[in-house]
């Protein structure tokens, strides 16, 4: 475990990389989990970050990382990364839909696309925000082909 500086958690991972998760710890109250999200090769990192109402366990990372794997992996060739963001917007009291993911990815030669989800759980509110984001860059990439 390597600890970072908040602002050292945009790096990208290196190539040979592919096959290690290497866990970054900015200074609180963010954590980020850094994950290469294809081990097959593909270049897509996934960065997980919360803020100190939302502790990453294994499960939940690993649920965040399948799924925008799943949702996205026919993006793979053109996105370099993928930050997710879990927020419990009630800290710890429990609430209608107080749980929030955002997502921002990060497409070649095209600005940041994100979106947001809000659910009951974060794994809803996970499952909800990467299919938001599959829909969103498929009509951003559609558009994007269709000018060129």
């Amino acid at each position: 475990m390597r600890l970072r500086r908040a602002s050292d958690c945009r790096l990208e991972a290196e190539p040979d990389l592919t096959h290690h998760v290497e866990i970054l710890k900015p200074v609180p109250p963010a954590l980020c989990l850094s994950v290469p999200a294809n081990q097959s090769g593909g270049h897509m990192q996934i960065l997980v970050n919360s803020n100190h109402s939302v502790d990453v366990t294994g499960s939940l990372e690993e649920h965040a990382k399948a799924t925008v794997e799943s949702e996205l992996e026919r993006f793979d060739d053109q996105l370099t990364r993928v930050e997710v963001h879990l927020n419990d917007e009630n800290s710890g009291k429990s609430g209608p839909q107080d749980k929030r993911c955002q997502m921002e990815a990060r497409v070649k030669g095209h600005e940041p696309i994100s979106t947001s989800h809000k659910a009951d759980s974060l794994n809803l509110a996970i499952d909800g925000c990467a299919e938001k984001l599959s829909h969103a860059l498929a009509h951003a990439l559609d558009k994007k082909l269709n000018h060129h």
